[in-house]
């Protein structure tokens, strides 16, 4: 009798733009899981990629200047994603809205104040299809969970309709 194994092929999320293969580094933060007892926290596998013969080692910037900009940057794009507007409505309901939404327009991509995108079919229509991809990726990532299925259903419905659209 033979017995097939399966086997697991690592890939990078779509958008991506991490220059190595997916495969050896999925299997190398398996392994460091395995040795973390099971999970992995992002400051080990740093402390595992300092060594340069490590396989993660090229990933990093290890430049402290540079990589200080880096997370500078990164955590303005935090701020921009986490800030809020937070309104009463008529009925005495509390809501919120984001602040500031990434998109691309004929200025260049940025993220923009929601009124601006409201008021530019450009802009609102870059913010849809960046909505349409984020939408697109929860259902990748989830999509082993039955009970969100849907929910998934409805996503898919509206990013046929996200495509059918930009078609015509």
């Amino acid at each position: 009798m033979v017995v097939l194994r399966s086997s697991k092929m690592y890939t990078w999320s779509e958008g991506s733009r991490i220059n190595a293969d997916a495969q050896v580094v999925g299997k190398e933060l398996e392994r460091l899981a395995k040795g973390a007892g099971g999970s992995l926290k992002a400051g080990y596998v740093v402390e595992q990629a300092k060594d340069s013969s490590s396989i993660l080692h090229s990933l990093f910037e290890w430049d402290d200047e540079v990589a200080a900009r880096l997370h500078r940057e990164d955590y303005a794009r935090y701020l921009m994603r986490s800030i809020r507007i937070e309104e009463v409505t008529a009925r005495g309901e509390t809501t919120q809205t984001l602040a500031f939404v990434h998109a691309d327009g004929a200025a260049g991509n940025g993220y923009f104040p929601i009124s601006k995108i409201m008021k530019s079919e450009e802009l609102r229509s870059s913010a849809l299809k960046e909505a349409g991809r984020m939408l697109s990726g929860i259902r990748k990532r989830y999509i082993f969970l039955r009970e969100l299925h849907p929910v998934f259903e409805a996503i898919k419905v509206f990013l046929e309709e996200q495509e059918q659209r930009e078609a015509g």
